[in-house]
């Protein structure tokens, strides 16, 4: 019994946790995520799988990414590739901002 209430509370704490994350990287998507917004798009080439979450990280490894002058197809997943603006794209004046997602077939 007693362990049934111990793992049943490490569970609790663990939920209590991972929604705490997800509301602070809502924050930070709604926040810090701004300047990337349009310069990027993840694909997902089978519509069971749900979108993946845009973390700092992930922001990360696409700047690392990006080129100056090329489009960058990343092969993020087997199922999932990233499409990676580059800079003298994002900056001409004609630049027109990319669905954060999109899929395929």
């Amino acid at each position: 019994m007693l362990k049934t209430i111990l793992i049943s509370l490490g569970m609790t704490i663990a939920m209590g946790e991972s929604i705490a994350y997800s509301q602070s990287n809502a924050r930070f998507l709604q926040e810090e995520a701004k300047p990337w917004e349009g310069t990027f798009q993840i694909i997902i080439s089978d519509e069971r799988l749900i979108q993946p979450e845009i973390t700092a990280s992930l922001l990360q490894q696409i700047e690392d990414k990006r080129d100056q002058q090329n489009i960058v197809m990343w092969d993020y997943t087997p199922y999932i590739a990233i499409k990676i603006l580059p800079y003298n794209e994002i900056e001409s004046e004609n630049f027109e901002p990319l669905k954060t997602y999109s899929y395929v077939e």
